[in-house]
């Protein structure tokens, strides 16, 4: 028998009331930031100071050419890609940001071995015109540079980039530069080799091919570096011929007019290559950036005669904008002191009138040769 006497107890009286619950005042979302962002003149100017640094250090880790001045380099070397493994389980701990990098790491393709090289038919190269393929562009040029100067269906592949028009003028200037890079790497004895004629004659044909559809496609901006490139295909030859002939005019005054022995110089080369005057029109400034070369390696050369250690100005520099002035004006300045105890008057005062006409950008090329002839070409009025 069993006593259920409390159960039935607790059955038969209310529950007991549970208590109330406390209400509490209802926060109001309100949200709010550790700082204030900074402001948007703040940002610009972070990144106006990050931009060019972050821009060189891809630059130097990327073996892709993206502007003129890099695709006219003769340095341009490919590296491996190197691929980063994933970590291994017994790692320590990563911070979140650690982490995330180290997500995007795995994403990462490893390199793909390298077989044996196999030149690529004409429609590979082609295409790789069309698509951008900027990589493969650069292992062709690499592996075996004559391939991209020959002409399939009437056109080379810088022919090619061009017909396709500005979307493609990138490659065009990437193409350019694989010429320079040719020319420039080449030693005077190289010029004389049979393979390396055969090979100078096809990128002549390339670029007066391309000078002539810059004209009738109004893409004009680039044929003064066509013409730059096709000076240096002749070799040193025309080039030490002509400073010569220009130094010999400095050492013997105005009555030889140097000025306008250099300006003519590039203008005659210039003529003769291209047979017809209006294939000149709009070169006048590259002609004064050259004109004005010749006139200082002339005038380096002459110094050379009496410094020794005189270093020479690098001939790849002609007719690059002012590379020949800034190299000129450092030359000047570190040999000051011996140019002073050792030349003749007419060269210092040559020397500085050179310096002082062509340094800044208020002149163009063509009214900095102006005023040249003006002071070195002329007898200074009797006082």
């Amino acid at each position: 028998m069993f006593n259920h006497t409390m159960i039935l107890e607790s059955l038969g009286s209310s529950p007991p009331r549970s208590p109330a619950p406390v209400s509490r005042p209802r926060v109001r979302p309100e949200p709010c930031l550790p700082e204030s962002l900074p402001s948007t003149g703040v940002i610009q100017r972070e990144a106006d100071r990050l931009a060019p640094e972050t821009f060189h250090k891809c630059s130097t880790r990327s073996p892709n050419p993206r502007a003129l001045e890099e695709a006219m380099s003769s340095s341009i070397t490919d590296s491996p890609n190197e691929h980063i493994a994933p970590p291994s389980p017994d790692t320590s701990p990563v911070s979140p940001s650690n982490r995330f990098l180290k997500r995007l790491s795995w994403k990462a393709k490893p390199a793909k071995p390298r077989g044996a090289w196999t030149d690529p038919e004409p429609w590979q190269i082609m295409r790789a015109v069309e698509d951008k393929d900027i990589e493969f562009l650069m292992e062709v040029r690499n592996r075996n540079f004559p391939l991209l100067l020959k002409y399939v269906a009437n056109a080379s592949p810088l022919i090619h980039a061009m017909r396709i028009g500005d979307s493609h003028k990138d490659i065009a200037i990437i193409l350019l530069g694989t010429y320079s890079r040719f020319v420039n790497n080449l030693e005077d004895e190289d010029f004389q080799r049979p393979e390396n004629a055969a090979t100078i004659r096809l990128l002549k044909g390339n670029l007066f091919a391309a000078i002539k559809q810059g004209y009738q496609r109004s893409q004009t901006d680039l044929i003064p570096s066509y013409v730059q490139v096709l000076v240096m295909s002749e070799g040193s030859k025309w080039m030490n011929d002509t400073v010569g002939h220009v130094a010999e005019a400095l050492r013997r005054g105005p009555e030889r007019q140097p000025v306008e022995r250099a300006h003519s110089a590039i203008r005659s080369f210039a003529l003769f290559e291209f047979g017809k005057a209006p294939f000149l029109a709009g070169l006048e400034d590259y002609f004064g950036n050259a004109a004005v070369d010749l006139l200082m390696m002339a005038a380096w050369s002459l110094v050379g005669r009496s410094i020794k250690l005189a270093e020479p100005i690098p001939r790849s520099f002609f007719a690059r904008d002012d590379r020949v002035y800034k190299t000129f004006a450092d030359l000047v300045f570190k040999h000051r002191d011996a140019i002073e105890d050792r030349l003749t008057g007419r060269l210092k005062k040559q020397l500085s009138t050179l310096v002082e006409v062509l340094e800044g950008r208020s002149l163009s090329w063509s009214g900095k040769v102006k005023v040249l002839r003006e002071r070195l070409d002329t007898h200074p009025p009797p006082s």
